[in-house]
């Protein structure tokens, strides 16, 4: 077996998970978003100001 087939075989064993390319972005379960997680997420509530006016 040459070295390039044993390095195939040896990724495809191990799931396919070769070096990264660069720093790998969180992405929240919740929105789809990056930056923050969903322990972290914050949802936007909108208030309609006229239902709380006098």
């Amino acid at each position: 077996m040459d070295v390039d087939m044993q390095v195939v075989a040896e990724s495809s064993r191990s799931g396919g998970r070769g070096r990264s390319k660069g720093p790998r972005v969180s992405h929240c379960s919740k929105c789809g978003r990056a930056g923050h997680n969903i322990r972290t997420y914050q949802e936007e509530i909108r208030v309609n100001l006229e239902e709380y006016s006098n």
